[in-house]
């Protein structure tokens, strides 16, 4: 029997002469959940759920807390409650376009855009914690803090074991009042991810072999690179703008000068990879890097643009551009509560041609 299932039923014989009330919470988080375009929304939901109340739990040990916290009526009904006031929070934690987000400021959905794009459902126990007790605010400041330490600790991949229970624990210190602002989340988050020098470090020397993670981290420092004038909006539709190895993927003799080990080496390293419109892309295949340049030198994004200023293409410059990528990145995703600038009115625009840069660069999401 799901796991669902089995929770329902506990909390219904638990309520007793509640059982209508009792209910009623169920089908209200039910109807939200089944509504999410996600697979096994529930059996997420309820493990994340449980997680942000009482640390990192598993699947299978849910029904066994339930058990040993549930003594009467007043804690069944109390414990429907809260499963569906946070499943509320938890759709609009996926979509950022939920009704929810309406009392928020407009930033908030950017944040959780970049959830939905970076695939962080770890975050979700600490999110639902922070959305449920802070207020919006300090749900915004937190908002900011949360994603610059998500990518910090994606790109440090050394992390990645610990993320889940390190957000758990995080979450039950926020319901718990130990971690009572955006500002102490930021403090105990600092102890446990990159600072700055490694994460530029790491930055630097990272290899990113999933596209949806690259294309993310250019169109992010594609934005940081404008924000102190006015820019162009990246789109995240893959119909309008694609992933770029300067380096090909697959080598023609004009790139003999990469032997194999090499090749595989520095092919997805952040310095290779670069933004431009569809019809650029296409049009370009695996030629020289001197047939590259005209399309990268018209591109509407700095970026990319910068790439055409080089005389070739080779372990030097992929270097040197890292460099100045993770250069970049502390200041894209600083661990701070504050704007990195104030907010500009929003447009948007397509990289494919170049027209006057009058919109501050954001993110949209398909």
């Amino acid at each position: 029997m799901a796991i669902s299932d089995l929770l329902k039923n506990f909390l219904f014989a638990a309520a007793a002469d509640g059982i209508d009330q009792a209910q009623a919470y169920w089908l209200k988080m039910s109807g939200v959940l089944e509504a999410m375009a996600e697979k096994d929304a529930h059996a997420a939901f309820l493990r994340h759920f449980w997680s942000s109340y009482h640390g990192l739990t598993r699947e299978r040990e849910i029904f066994k807390s339930a058990k040993s916290l549930v003594k009467n009526k007043k804690d069944a009904l109390r414990l429907c409650d809260d499963l569906s006031r946070n499943a509320r929070i938890y759709s609009a934690l996926a979509s950022p376009e939920h009704a929810y987000w309406k009392r928020f400021n407009p930033e908030s959905k950017e944040h959780v855009a970049s959830f939905s794009v970076l695939r962080m459902t770890q975050v979700r126990p600490l999110l639902l914690a922070v959305c449920d007790i802070f207020t919006p605010n300090e749900v915004l400041k937190s908002l900011r803090v949360l994603v610059a330490a998500s990518v910090r600790i994606l790109v440090s991949q050394s992390r990645g074991g610990t993320i889940e229970k390190l957000y758990a624990a995080l979450a039950l210190s926020v319901r718990n009042k130990t971690v009572r602002n955006a500002i102490t989340l930021r403090d105990t988050l600092a102890t446990q991810v990159p600072a700055n020098a490694e994460f530029e470090d790491e930055f630097r020397n990272a290899r990113v072999s999933k596209d949806y993670l690259a294309r993310y981290y250019l169109r992010l420092l594609e934005r940081r690179i404008n924000e102190d004038h006015a820019g162009l909006v990246v789109s995240e539709n893959t119909a309008d703008i694609t992933l770029e190895h300067i380096l090909p993927e697959n080598t023609t003799a004009d790139w003999d000068h990469f032997d194999d080990e090499t090749h595989a080496s520095y092919v997805n390293r952040l310095g290779n990879l670069c933004l431009l419109a569809e019809n650029d892309n296409a049009s370009l295949g695996n030629g020289s890097f001197a047939a590259k340049k005209k399309a990268y030198r018209a591109s509407s994004l700095k970026l990319t643009q910068q790439i055409a200023t080089e005389q070739s293409w080779t372990r030097k410059e992929i270097e040197d551009r890292s460099a100045k990528l993770a250069s970049l990145a502390v200041k894209a995703w600083p661990l701070s509560v504050d704007m990195v600038k104030p907010a500009k009115a929003k447009g948007e625009a397509m990289p494919a041609k170049k027209r006057a840069p009058t919109t501050r660069v954001i993110m949209r999401r398909t």
